[in-house]
């Protein structure tokens, strides 16, 4: 994950877990989808699951083997529980220690270069099978059209577009609603409050995107170590709780809520169509 989203994130993720009264269940489903939160990890699953299970019967009708990863891997535990385990993440992403190769992975780099091509090909089809969507902040992305993972997702969503939409149309509208929530003056308010907590705590930043580029700043320069971890956590530790002494995590998810109101009728509609796809999807898988 790149380090920027990382903050992005992080400031997505506060205030999971809480749920207003007022919501249909067709809004929960939509707002879970967009923030990753609430239903989401369960709901993502059911899905990558089922997915892993479909490639891997494809595969096999092809004469391949196809080993899926044991466990699918949740949104990141930005709780403060959470920060004492492992910071921000940081130290993680600077050594590597969390990009572990996948049984999968290891399967197909023990074979031969050209039966490689042929796997690949196999599993996400060839260059001209590739599809495209674009996406409501002028943004395309591409992705595999064929070979078994097209197929496996054709079977969860009836179409690989649809896949796509699912996947990438909440993202990007997640991205801009954390551009919005950065710049809402009752956040900025808390956040003045959040950093004279931090400061009474011998962190002298002024936001929680400070504190992180702090660190990338020092592991950039100094390297990933045993200080340098244990300064991470000590300061996303300091960074959640005095988040939690000012209400922080309850705003931004008032925020969040307001924002998703106030997006325009086509990225609601749109957001809500893709929500409903997702979890009908779930229900069958």
């Amino acid at each position: 994950m790149p380090l920027r989203l990382l903050v992005v994130l992080t400031l997505l993720l506060a205030g999971c877990g809480r749920t207003p009264d007022d919501r249909t269940s067709d809004d929960t489903a939509a707002f879970d989808l967009l923030t990753q939160t609430g239903s989401y990890d369960r709901v993502n699953s059911v899905l990558v699951s089922a997915e892993h299970r479909l490639i891997g019967e494809c595969m096999s009708k092809r004469g391949r083997s196809y080993l899926p990863p044991d466990q699918v891997p949740a949104t990141p535990d930005s709780t403060v529980e959470g920060r004492r385990a492992g910071g921000y993440g940081l130290y993680e992403q600077y050594t590597g220690t969390k990009q572990d190769v996948t049984a999968n992975d290891a399967h197909v780099s023990e074979l031969a270069p050209a039966d490689q091509d042929a796997y690949e090909e196999a599993l996400v089809g060839t260059d001209g099978e590739r599809r495209a969507i674009k996406l409501s902040n002028g943004g395309t992305v591409s992705f595999a059209g064929g070979g078994c993972q097209a197929e496996a997702q054709r079977t969860l969503y009836g179409d690989v577009v649809e896949w796509a939409r699912i996947t990438y149309v909440p993202q990007a509208l997640h991205l801009t609603l954390a551009k919005q929530v950065e710049k809402d003056q009752e956040y900025l308010a808390a956040i003045r409050e959040w950093s004279r907590c931090m400061s009474g705590r011998g962190f002298q930043v002024t936001s929680p995107e400070a504190a992180q580029d702090e660190l990338k700043d020092l592991y950039g320069r100094q390297g990933p170590s045993p200080e340098l971890r244990a300064r991470e956590i000590a300061t996303a530790v300091a960074d959640g709780e005095c988040a939690e002494q000012g209400g922080v995590p309850d705003l931004v998810l008032r925020i969040k809520h307001r924002l998703v109101a106030e997006l325009p009728e086509v990225d609601r509609v749109d957001l809500h169509r893709v929500a409903k796809a997702w979890t009908e999807a779930a229900a069958k898988a």
